[in-house]
């Protein structure tokens, strides 16, 4: 069996190419190209060396305008110059209203359908189930003060008191006192979770603030 010859940054025509992919075409290894064009393409290597395949395709034609297009939440644009991978880059809208850059592999693959904004909220609404629950007083099983965010440190044999928001722990208090760590519990899930159900977003400067606010008025 003969010795692969590596093709990479060799031109055939209007491609040149990029690396060796793990695909087979009738037994011939399959190259990832790029046209002039600005195209991507996988050519096997009999297709480039015989010269069967010279471009992407844009030879016979132009790549196919997607300008007002729809991909999901994303409208098309226009063109842009710059490139992916090779691949040609769209200006696009998405419904939202936020504007984004998205490659043409990208969007005939609908492996991009939004900015993003879809991925985000997803993760808020997965992020409000949780708080609801908090708010609903559904307890864990491991939970032995009868409210979530409450529980006993035998290391300083108090009451320990927390909250948790936006993947980060706040420390309300630790007490002595058990009632005095469900009381201000109590209060940051009215002050900080709820309005966070109810769509008012808030930083972690604000929410500093609010805990303060809180030991002061149940002192």
């Amino acid at each position: 069996m003969g010795k692969t010859v590596d093709l990479t940054n060799h031109r055939f025509g209007r491609l040149t190419v990029n690396y060796k992919t793990d695909k087979r075409d009738r037994g011939s290894i399959v190259w990832h190209c790029t046209c002039d064009c600005g195209n991507v393409v996988d050519v096997s290597s009999r297709n480039l060396k015989d010269g069967h395949t010279r471009s992407c395709g844009c030879i016979r034609g132009k790549i196919h305008d997607l300008t007002g297009k729809r991909f999901g939440k994303l409208v098309v644009q226009s063109v842009s110059t710059k490139r992916i991978h090779g691949s040609v880059v769209w200006n696009c809208v998405c419904d939202c209203g936020k504007e984004c850059m998205v490659s043409n592999a990208s969007l005939i693959s609908g492996n991009t359908t939004s900015c993003g904004c879809v991925k985000e909220e997803l993760e808020k609404n997965m992020q409000t189930a949780v708080i609801q629950k908090s708010l609903n007083h559904e307890l864990r099983s491991s939970n032995s003060s009868g409210v979530n965010g409450v529980c006993y440190d035998k290391s300083t044999n108090k009451w320990l008191s927390t909250i948790g928001f936006n993947g980060k722990d706040y420390y309300l208090c630790r007490s002595k006192d058990k009632e005095y760590a469900i009381k201000i519990r109590l209060k940051a899930e009215q002050e900080i979770l709820k309005p966070y159900v109810d769509h008012l977003e808030l930083s972690d400067e604000s929410i500093k603030q609010i805990i303060k606010k809180i030991r002061k008025e149940l002192i």
